[in-house]
């Protein structure tokens, strides 16, 4: 009851959203398509050639889309999110039907196995760029938590839905009709999301480059160098490896059930030994998440970075380092060049100009963005008042500039925010440096 009680609270911070019911309900049409898809391929496959033919189909469309997804991913990594998802739906739509068409008047198999292939190739975009835009369309963590909740269970239902759709029209008509319905439900995958309202978050110069060799190679050089990414990688892989053999296993079970026990449970036990393996470093790794979401409050308290969508907000929070100001010591003085930006965690700031105290900060306050975003020299000194030490949390210039400036909201709120501060150190009202 506690799980259903979740599940229906996350379903109500999703239902709160139109983008986001919009994009769940994409996701949930094209992996209930990528399901049945699977089943009539099969049973074509089967048909066809057998359990070998099963397994070479299987085995080409994988590895076709192992040998393409790196690449394909690189140049869809520049694209919008939502122009990747529309585009993966009209590619499957196109293919799939076709499928059908050549199935229903009984074409080649080879024909219908290159169509999967394509198809399938342009599935694997789907779910990163799935992954990548929900936090686009989130406002806060709670509501990102709620998002990745629902699709879960969009997943199990329509790995569960598809197949039984697919069963009900393989025993009603014939593959060609669960090709066809698949392709409906990818065409209507694509156009859910057609001018998804968001905005997208800012790309570095380098980051829109076209993509390179070295380019493609540096994923596999961030997984390597990351313990945390490896780990999850390759549970993931064991993951698909898995589906990959019940792909076939499940063909063949139906077929010879005592001679497939010993495979159906070697495959089976696969990916819980995976896991209890890593259990304890996932332990760790959600205990150092949690870190991370109090780093993601402190940036959501101040109201400069308010408007800034959830991504952008996690991308900060990995940037974001801790200081201890002793009570008394300054944070920087008027005159230095600004490097960084400042959020008061715990404690209290003194802001003085030529010596002249102009404001006390408290916690949750900023300052030091002047500097950054007129590209000038810090206008007044600042330090931890004496009665105590001062806790801040800081940003670099290049993720503080590059999140603020990448969004009208954001750049609005941070020049209105400068031209009061300088208005107010002109007039000689109290302000922040």
């Amino acid at each position: 009851m506690g799980r259903l009680r979740d599940w229906e609270t996350a379903l109500g911070e999703v239902a709160q959203s139109g983008p986001l019911r919009r994009a769940q309900a994409s996701f949930g049409a094209m992996w209930a398509s990528e399901s049945a898809f699977m089943v009539g391929l099969a049973v074509v496959a089967y048909r066809d050639g057998g359990v070998v033919a099963v397994g070479v189909v299987t085995g080409a469309r994988m590895a076709a889309a192992a040998l393409l997804a790196p690449f394909l991913a690189t140049v869809a990594d520049r694209v919008r999110r939502e122009r990747v998802l529309t585009g993966v739906g009209l590619v499957r739509a196109v293919t799939l039907g076709t499928a059908a068409a050549v199935t229903a008047a009984d074409g080649p198999a080879a024909a219908t196995y290159a169509l999967a292939v394509v198809a399938t190739i342009a599935q694997t975009l789907f779910r990163p760029a799935h992954s990548a835009l929900l936090p686009a369309l989130c406002t806060s963590p709670r509501q990102l938590t709620s998002a990745n909740a629902v699709r879960g269970m969009l997943d199990s239902l329509a790995t569960l839905g598809g197949p039984l759709l697919a069963a009900a029209l393989l025993a009603a008509g014939s593959p060609a009709a669960v090709f066809a319905a698949a392709a409906l439900a990818s065409l209507a995958a694509g156009a859910l999301v057609v001018g998804l309202p968001y905005d997208p978050p800012p790309r570095s110069r380098r980051a829109s480059a076209p993509p390179t060799a070295r380019s493609l190679l540096e994923g596999f050089a961030t997984i390597a160098a990351e313990p945390d990414l490896r780990r999850i990688t390759g549970l993931t892989t064991v993951q698909t490896f898995t589906r990959g053999c019940f792909s076939v296993l499940s063909v063949v079970v139906t077929i010879d059930a005592l001679g497939t026990r010993g495979t159906l449970a070697a495959a089976g036990l696969l990916g819980p030994a995976a896991v209890a393996m890593s259990w304890p470093a996932l332990r760790r790794m959600g205990a150092r998440m949690r870190v991370r979401d109090a780093d993601l409050e402190v940036l959501r308290r101040v109201a400069l970075l308010e408007p800034l969508p959830q991504a952008t907000i996690e991308q900060l929070g990995a940037a974001l380092q801790y200081s201890e100001i002793p009570a008394g010591a300054p944070v920087f003085a008027q005159g230095e060049r600004g490097e960084r930006f400042y959020v008061i965690e715990a404690g209290r700031a003194e802001a003085l100009r030529d010596g002249r105290l102009l404001e006390v900060l408290a916690g949750g306050e900023c300052f030091g963005e002047i500097a950054l975003l007129r590209e000038t020299f810090r206008t007044a000194t600042v330090r931890a008042t004496a009665d105590g030490t001062l806790c801040v949390a800081t940003l670099p210039r290049s993720p503080f500039l590059t999140a603020v400036c990448g969004f009208p909201a954001s750049t609005s709120a941070g020049e209105q925010l400068v031209t009061t501060r300088l208005e107010a150190l002109s007039g000689g009202s109290p302000t922040s440096a």
